[in-house]
């Protein structure tokens, strides 16, 4: 019975030894190596963790790979369209010619008395009195005039140097130069009428005020003709066409100075300290402020 027993344990032994031989139907060593289904892959993040979760994306904006914040993507400048220049230049200086036309026929006694008083001091202060008694708002339309032209000026004077503005439209670049003309001239006129508060100069202040405003009536005269044949010279006189309305402009500006000297004559002769701070704060230091302002926003630089 022991030898029978003895055998029989032998041959379970040696049956169990042959079977783990064989490979386990319960392994699952096979499904761990296999790759996964594209489909059942999700989106993972940096780290392959499919449990991160990403800030998701919006047009015109980017998201950056380590924060998830969103940074918004600025767009190139676009310049405009060179075809349509053309026909919106045509536009623009029929614009101005007929203004500059309808100003001429209804208003031509007042045309007449700025040019007068441009030249006499006289009829200067005659034309001044006569705008306190009820022509000042006629002298209002026509100095508008001169925001259009000067500006219509600039536009094209920035053009022939090459200088890229701001706008992605030739009426918006437009827009741009006739702001900056009525911004200077209006900041003029403000910062008298603050100092004629101020001080007890306010009747010396109205009259170099009320000056400014004849001196650009006549300049708007001017520049509705030069902007025309500074649009369509030929490209080889544009440049001296320009230059010679820069100098016309100075001559006019050196006119404008020598009557506010007569106006000031008092006060220059009692108060020269006085005098020559008032050319340093209101005639130089904002012209030079506006020439680095506008100088460092076309070349991107901070003004501050």
């Amino acid at each position: 019975m022991k030898a029978k027993a003895l055998v029989f344990a032998f041959l379970i032994t040696v049956g169990f030894a042959n079977g783990q031989t064989s490979e386990n139907p319960f392994d699952l060593a096979f499904r761990i190596s296999a790759p996964a289904p594209a489909s059942a892959v999700a989106p993972a993040g940096i780290n392959g963790n499919p449990f991160d979760l990403s800030a998701p994306t919006q047009p015109g904006r980017k998201v950056t790979a380590k924060s998830g914040i969103a940074k918004k993507i600025i767009k190139p400048h676009r310049p405009p369209n060179p075809a349509r220049y053309p026909g919106f230049l045509l536009g623009a200086m029929l614009v101005s010619l007929l203004l500059l036309t309808f100003f001429i026929t209804f208003f031509r006694n007042l045309y007449g008395r700025a040019y007068q008083a441009m030249l006499n001091d006289n009829l200067l202060n005659q034309a001044y009195r006569d705008r306190q008694s009820g022509t000042g708002q006629a002298y209002m339309i026509l100095y508008s005039l001169f925001f259009i032209n000067g500006g219509l000026f600039l536009f094209l004077l920035l053009r022939h140097e090459k200088i890229v503005l701001p706008g992605e439209t030739h009426f918006a670049n437009l827009v741009y130069c006739l702001g900056a003309v009525m911004a200077v001239f209006l900041f003029k006129h403000l910062l008298l009428w603050v100092i004629g508060a101020i001080f007890p100069i306010q009747k010396e202040i109205s009259a170099y005020s009320f000056t400014i405003m004849i001196f650009g009536i006549m300049m708007s005269m001017f520049l509705g003709p030069a902007n025309f044949m500074i649009a369509y010279a030929p490209e080889g006189l544009t440049g001296w066409l320009i230059n010679g309305t820069l100098c016309v402009l100075a001559l006019f500006y050196l006119l404008r100075s020598l009557r506010g000297l007569f106006i000031a004559n008092n006060y220059l002769v009692y108060y020269k300290f006085h005098f020559l701070l008032y050319l340093c704060v209101v005639e130089i230091v904002p012209a030079l402020a506006l020439v680095k302002i506008i100088s460092n926003h076309l070349t991107g630089q901070p003004n501050f």
